[in-house]
């Protein structure tokens, strides 16, 4: 386990967004949530003094799931796509952010929602 230790080289994760004629990346670890506005996404993230800021971004949240689903995210709502790394805690119809944001989760995805948790939870004891 040492020499995988030792050979395994972590590199940070960082995505591109358009925003109003302009190209910005972000870490994705500063990703708290996306959530869909009527036409707008908005993408929610803590800088990194873990102070909020909200950017409006061009992609759809159909795209943003299909492009995140693999990378710890999960659609708890039609217009919400969070990132897990942020939920301190799941309850029935909501979860808590570490930045103590709640959210509310839709009845018909809780079942798959409390599953990739539970997954995401599994894995990061295992690590």
């Amino acid at each position: 386990i040492r020499k995988i230790e030792n050979t395994y080289i972590r590199t940070e994760k960082w995505s591109s967004f358009q925003s109003k004629g302009m190209i910005f990346r972000v870490r994705q670890k500063q990703i708290l949530y996306f959530e869909s506005q009527g036409h707008e996404i908005l993408l929610h993230m803590q800088n990194e003094s873990k102070q909020k800021e909200i950017l409006s971004i061009t992609e759809t949240m159909t795209q943003l799931e299909k492009r995140f689903k693999n990378r710890g995210f999960v659609r708890i709502h039609k217009s919400i796509l969070v990132n897990l790394n942020h939920i301190l805690r799941m309850e029935r119809e909501k979860i808590l952010l570490d930045n103590q944001e709640q959210l509310y989760i839709s009845r018909h995805r809780y079942t798959d929602v409390k599953l990739q948790f539970e997954n995401f939870i599994r894995h990061l004891d295992f690590l």
